[in-house]
């Protein structure tokens, strides 16, 4: 099945501009967006103070947030000449993002520790809005095909584009709006100055002396469409989607691996489904987010792949113009990836230092220039090692590409051949099924750790923390989170059930599902955070609270160095996470490694018993209900 995908609309907002024009001229003359925050308080003996900030109120962070995505969006169906879906029925929203499925922490924890647990704001914790977000978009551009958010950190807006052409591809949808976003944030910029991530002084990407980066706000929409589809209806494209490739590192939750090795297989894959060379590509918007190790590796996974010519391809870095936009940064620089095609200009890097002697020679594009682009790459890695490469080729194919990305059909349904479950009930699945079949077994137990005051119910739960290191690596899951221990349990015994070959391991891919993530990492974040100012901010609770950590480690224990994906969204999620990973096996992947997992929050479940909420936020009427923890997982061949 050959399918040619093409961009027929796209928006953008960003710290440095609003629209995709006025971001082009911005970049074009070499201008940053970055100013002091004044938003946050931040101590006086904070060195790095200043970040790319879009605009807005920040007394609701999730409506600012909202605001900013649906003016993108509006932006980029405009360019399309729409204002809604086309065709709903055959139209799908597919969004990226890092931080969007987690709570808005702060004015909870001010008035948790202002006025006690009884008078807290426990509205503030019901942000845990995928649902609401996606129905709010799709009932607004009548988008009525599919929906999902996948959460894989600062690659997220990428994978929201290769999800979406996957829909395509498989003939689910002939449309999709996709959007990646992440808005600056009191959480984000706390987290990563805890991991001294933040420079104080320039953004300085592959030079010598580099400190870090900065952070921006980034919302970012692209319509994506089957060609035959929008030229039929008259839609321009602006680029064609020739090719996409996804990897896990499989190495570490923050570090990249030293050689790219990650890096290096997104964009090796991302090639072969393009059809294309590495000679064929033109020019890289890379992601140098300027980290020392970060930026190393990278270079080293361009000269694995493109050879002696990753010194002399121009190398588009807009992480010192715009900041680094997180979840949003693979659609934000895709946008701009699109720009170079279509205007067949280089824009400047608006920062440079001294070229890092290691590695010897690039072209960092000083200035803005004129150049003949007919292939551009863009490349977006994230925590956990989740990386995406995309490739952008002008409307017209360039000599040699393919007309279309290839799949291979399915001949027959995927066989699943693990299965692994960790929950109160039984761990493994005898044990489980056991339990589940006699009448007399009872799992309830009071919720462990519920602060006084709080409105309870049953829980089904783990009277204490999951022994994980009973069923996998002790190491791997140390200073995990609940929910990534369960995730590790679940993941370990589905795939010792299905024996799956070392050979298929680096083809493997993962797919989570969760609704909470790690909620309660991350409200102990907040808490320290509250009460002690930045100093407070725990390195381990903030990388250890990335809503991707369980698949991250799911894939370094295991080395599965496929796709990484992590799906945010309600109580279907763990069935949304199955369906993707059975799209995997029908495009080629030879095994998928698949399931949801979540643990118990006392302050969210709590939250969620508000009055009129509980219906909404689980689907679950009035009736009295116990919350549960617990994590399955299956192996798809």
């Amino acid at each position: 099945m050959n399918t040619e995908l093409v961009v027929t609309g796209a928006g953008l907002i960003t710290g440095l501009a609003r629209g995709v024009e006025a971001n082009w001229a911005r970049l074009l003359a070499g201008e940053s967006g970055f100013s002091e925050l004044t938003h946050y308080p931040l101590e006086a003996d904070v060195p790095a103070r200043s970040g790319a900030w879009a605009g807005g109120s920040d007394e609701d962070p999730r409506e600012r947030a909202h605001g900013l995505l649906v003016e993108a969006c509006l932006e980029a169906l405009g360019q399309a000449g729409l204002e809604v879906a086309p065709d709903p029925e055959r139209s799908a929203l597919i969004l990226g993002s890092s931080l969007a499925a987690q709570a808005s922490a702060p004015r909870f924890w001010r008035s948790l520790i202002e006025r006690g647990a009884a008078e807290a704001e426990l509205d503030a914790l019901q942000s845990y809005d995928v649902e609401a977000r996606l129905a709010d978009l799709s009932e607004r551009f009548d988008l009525r095909g599919e929906a999902a958010l996948v959460s894989n950190a600062c690659a997220a807006g990428a994978s929201a584009l290769g999800l979406a052409a996957d829909a395509i591809r498989l003939g689910r949808v002939d449309f999709a709006l996709v959007a990646g976003f992440d808005a600056l944030d009191l959480h984000t910029f706390a987290g990563f100055n805890s991991i001294q991530a933040l420079a104080a002084g320039d953004v300085l990407p592959f030079s010598t002396g580099r400190e870090g980066m900065k952070l921006g706000d980034g919302f970012a929409a692209l319509i994506l469409e089957r060609a035959e589809v929008a030229r039929a209806a008259g839609r321009a494209p602006l680029a064609r989607l020739a090719g996409y490739g996804e990897s896990a590192d499989a190495h570490h939750l923050t570090q990249p691996h030293p050689e790219g090795a990650g890096a290096v297989l997104a964009m090796q894959r991302a090639l072969r489904m393009a059809e294309l060379a590495p000679e064929q590509v033109d020019a890289v918007n890379v992601h140098a987010t300027a980290t020392p190790a970060n930026d190393l590796a990278e270079f080293r996974a361009l000269r694995a792949v493109f050879g002696e010519r990753a010194h002399a391809l121009p190398l588009v870095a807009l992480k010192p113009a715009l900041g680094h936009t997180l979840g949003g940064a693979g659609a934000v620089e895709a946008v701009i990836t699109l720009g170079l095609l279509r205007h067949q200009q280089l824009v400047p890097t608006a920062a440079l230092g001294p070229l890092d002697p290691e590695i010897e020679r690039a072209d960092r594009i000083p200035s803005a220039r004129p150049a003949a682009l007919r292939c551009a790459m863009s490349n977006a890695f994230g925590f956990g090692g989740c990386n995406a490469s995309l490739i952008f080729t002008t409307p017209e194919r360039p000599s040699g590409a393919a007309g279309g990305s290839p799949a291979r059909a399915l001949s027959s349904a995927p066989a699943l051949t693990g299965l692994g479950i960790a929950c109160p009930l039984g761990v493994g699945a005898e044990t489980f099924w056991a339990a589940f079949l006699d009448p007399q077994a009872s799992a309830l137990e009071p919720a462990p750790k519920v602060r006084e005051g709080l409105a309870q119910r049953p829980a089904v739960c783990f009277a204490k923390d999951f022994p994980a290191e009973r069923y996998t690596d002790r190491r791997a899951v140390r200073k995990a989170a609940e929910v990534a221990r369960l995730a590790a349990a679940a993941g370990q015994l589905a795939l010792d059930a299905a024996a799956l070959p070392e050979a298929l391991r680096d083809e493997t891919c993962v797919v989570l599902g969760t609704t909470l993530g790690c909620s309660r990492y991350y409200l102990d974040f907040h808490e320290k955070l509250q009460r002690r100012g930045l100093k407070g901010a725990n390195a381990v609770l903030f990388t250890e609270s990335v809503f991707n950590a369980s698949s991250a480690h799911l894939s370094r224990i295991h080395g599965l160095r496929g796709a990484a994906h992590t799906l945010a969204g309600g109580e279907d999620v763990g069935l949304a996470a199955l369906a993707a990973a059975h799209d995997r096996i029908k495009l080629g992947a030879p095994a998928a490694l698949a399931g949801g997992t979540e643990q118990f929050a006392d302050l969210v479940h709590a939250s969620l018993l508000l009055e009129g909420r509980v219906g909404t936020a689980l689907g679950l009427g009035e009736a009295p209900v116990a919350f549960a923890e617990g994590a399955a997982a299956v192996v798809l061949e």
